[in-house]
């Protein structure tokens, strides 16, 4: 599966993508919500968007979200946060999920994503 990863701390984006690449992954990296956009329109094929909520440059991850809805993409976005997301308003961003920051569930997801 190739999922890319958005988030501004490049030691949370390192030790997630080391992990999803232990677990047989192939991974993309963006820092910044306008590189994960680049990335989007010169990678194909990419399964799953993991994206942190809070970010630098002017567009958090509900903001990512719905600009890659606007663009037409359709793949799952996932959102992770160290505080409480209003989980309707990301739902009706485009995100499927929301995970805590920090905490296990996610890998536990991306493990049974295709299941």
């Amino acid at each position: 599966m190739k999922i890319l990863i958005v988030d501004d701390r490049t030691n949370i984006l390192d030790a997630m993508g080391r992990y999803l690449q232990d677990l047989g992954h192939d991974t993309l990296k963006a820092q910044f919500a306008t590189d994960a956009l680049h990335l989007l329109n010169m990678v194909s094929a990419i399964d799953l968007i993991v994206t942190d909520y809070s970010m630098p440059g002017g567009m958090n991850g509900i903001e990512l979200a719905q600009e890659i809805r606007t663009r037409g993409f359709k793949m799952p976005i996932w959102l992770l946060s160290a505080s409480n997301i209003n989980e309707k308003m990301a739902e009706d961003a485009g995100i499927e999920k929301v995970f805590e920051k920090g905490t296990p569930e996610i890998f536990f997801a991306i493990k049974n994503f295709w299941k």
